[in-house]
């Protein structure tokens, strides 16, 4: 069941008030009434189960009947640097990557970017976002950066991220398991170039910075599917690196 957003502001003790437009869509479209149960997220990792005791102009008051902490489930956090792509294909790139559990996502401009995001295109991906969260019942919003080159995104290691790694197409480099399996961590970097990939200059620089490189195959995926199908691969080969270590 979908979720719906409160500011944590709003929750106080044992209850909570969703306002706006979270109140306007429990009260038109789900059409709650007093008594019924709704799923509930703050944005900062907590859930909520309510009770809906008052529904007024605005808003609905709920009792909280039971709360907790979102928590990843094998102590893995990811950052994705994609670089952005043109129009609503990386409005799905956000989307798809907050459900997977991604924690950080950074558009990245590359040298062979094609697309030039507007200076309103954060905020939109912002509410991609937290759409997606309640959607999948998420109660952590990705942090979204703004579009930024890839320097400043290599310059965050040991502080953003401890390893960093990169997909390079045909059988230069080891798989993802042989990559990630190598070295146990907790903290990753995905680098995820535009359709023309990185240029020879940015891989060097990666690599330079630490980043190690995965080959993943021969095929060409366009650019939003490299990053998601990526992005969930590294997950589980980093969880799986985790639960054998322990």
């Amino acid at each position: 069941m979908a979720s719906f957003l409160v500011q944590p502001q709003d929750v106080v003790a044992d209850q909570l008030t969703l306002r706006g437009a979270e109140a306007h869509h429990l009260t038109h479209v789900r059409r709650v009434d007093v008594g019924d149960a709704v799923d509930v997220v703050d944005g900062q990792g907590r859930w909520y189960r309510g009770e809906v005791t008052r529904i007024a102009p605005g808003e609905v008051i709920c009792r909280v009947r039971s709360s907790g902490t979102e928590t990843s489930g094998a102590g893995v956090t990811l950052c994705l640097a994609a670089a952005v792509i043109r129009g609503p294909r990386f409005d799905q790139v956000i989307e798809k990557a907050t459900e997977l559990g991604v924690d950080a996502i950074v558009p990245v401009i590359a040298d062979r970017s094609v697309a030039a995001p507007a200076a309103d295109r954060l905020e939109r991906w912002q509410r991609v976002a937290r759409a997606a969260a309640k959607q999948c019942g998420r109660a952590r919003l990705p942090e979204l950066a703004a579009p930024t080159r890839l320097s400043t995104v290599l310059a965050g290691r040991g502080t953003t991220w401890d390893r960093g790694v990169m997909a390079v197409p045909g059988a230069r480099f080891g798989s993802v398991r042989h990559v990630i399996g190598a070295r146990v961590s907790h903290s990753y970097l995905l680098l995820i170039g535009p359709e023309g990939g990185f240029s020879p200059a940015e891989e060097e620089q990666a690599v330079r910075a630490g980043v190690e490189c995965f080959s993943w195959g021969w095929t060409t995926l366009r650019a939003e599917t490299a990053c998601l199908v990526l992005a969930a691969l590294v997950l589980h080969e980093a969880y799986e690196s985790l639960r054998c270590a322990s």
